[in-house]
């Protein structure tokens, strides 16, 4: 079995980090509120409250997509 290198070591490390971290996933939105800033979502693992958008000027029904600033679960954000 070949000696692992240090880019092998590297790679490894850059893996576990990308699994800890929350992926993009697509959402529909379910409700706008009035600032037609924030809204609740539907996940494939369940809703989201009072979540602010970027982009388009939010509908019901419409798809958007979650990502997570800066890594961080708390911190979602929904581009529609």
């Amino acid at each position: 079995m070949p000696e692992e290198t240090i880019n092998d070591s590297i790679q490894i490390m850059i893996d576990h980090t990308l699994k800890q971290q929350p992926q993009p996933t697509q959402c529909t939105i379910t409700k706008t509120y009035s600032d037609n800033n924030h809204v609740d979502a539907e996940t494939e693992i369940g809703t989201l409250e009072y979540i602010e958008t970027i982009g388009n000027t939010p509908t019901i029904n419409k798809k958007g997509i979650i990502l997570y600033l800066n890594g961080d679960i708390n911190q979602p954000i929904i581009i529609c």
